[in-house]
């Protein structure tokens, strides 16, 4: 005679308590793996974030001038920067007192981020005085009025760039000027750090565009998160924007949530930092 046993009670216990240890251990295990997860995710978020900083910024920078006579920086402190920022150049093929056009072929193109924009930017025009003396030599400042991206000269394409009448700001007038010599275009721009929705953000404005107030461009920050040092060619500290050859750059990012590593782990900010120099492009 055959006879069929079911489970007690008893081994339906055991096998629930089983279950649920087992259970708990793999809902632990995924909750740990999705935690660690969002934790990696914003911490790449955020390292990407600075190291996108420290790319933009230095390139920005890295166009600067100084000298003793001039500076490309205009104003600078610790968390705040205002300056000429570089956005083309090219080269003199004609130059009379209210125009300056700039070769734009194949071979000598205008090159830039962008073409001039008259009301926005200015430019830099190399004045070579005595040829014979390269001490004399500077750079004129001039606002355009108008810009031509379809001119030329003889056969040549050309961008032409017309002012206001500039041959009293020269002691020989546009003969000081020479064919060939170099132009820069630019407009001026502020870096600094704002406060944005309640956190500390790493903003930009045109000032010569006209933008009021500083957009964020970058972070979250750190409350201290965009830092600025200025040194001399020897090394030295200083406040003088002519004396400006190096800047370091300082970035603190922070994860935009809080966010736990693992279990046991309190959500919290995952803070991080780079740190970079630049130096600026006549600081040999």
């Amino acid at each position: 005679m055959t006879t069929s046993r079911g489970f007690t009670l008893i081994e339906l216990m055991i096998a629930l308590v089983i279950f649920a240890i087992a259970a708990t251990s793999i809902s632990r295990f995924a909750l740990n793996s999705q935690r660690v997860s969002q934790a990696q995710i914003e911490i790449i978020a955020m390292q990407s974030n600075l190291r996108t900083g420290t790319l933009v910024v230095p390139t920005e920078l890295r166009e600067l001038a100084a000298n003793g006579t001039g500076s490309d920086i205009l104003a600078m402190a610790s968390t705040s920067i205002t300056f000429r920022a570089m956005r083309g150049v090219g080269f003199m093929c004609q130059v009379s007192s209210t125009e300056i056009r700039l070769l734009d072929t194949g071979s000598i193109p205008f090159y830039g981020t962008r073409n001039v924009a008259s009301g926005r930017d200015s430019v830099l025009v190399f004045v070579e005085n005595d040829p014979d003396d390269s001490t004399d030599d500077a750079w004129l400042v001039l606002e355009p009025t108008a810009v031509d991206v379809a001119s030329n000269c003889g056969v040549n394409a050309a961008v032409r760039l017309t002012f206001n009448d500039f041959s009293g700001l020269l002691p020989n007038g546009v003969a000081d000027i020479q064919v060939g010599g170099p132009v820069r275009s630019f407009e001026v721009m502020e870096l600094a750090q704002m406060i944005s929705g309640g956190a500390t953000w790493l903003g930009a404005r045109s000032v010569s565009g006209g933008q009021a107030s500083l957009q964020p461009v970058l972070g979250p920050l750190q409350v201290n998160g965009f830092r600025l040092e200025y040194f001399t060619t020897a090394g030295l500290a200083t406040t003088a924007p002519n004396d400006v050859r190096q800047i370091r750059l300082t970035l603190r990012g922070v994860t935009q949530r809080a966010v736990s590593r693992g279990l046991g782990d309190s959500p919290s900010f995952l803070q991080d930092s780079l740190i970079t120099t630049v130096t600026l492009r006549n600081a040999g």
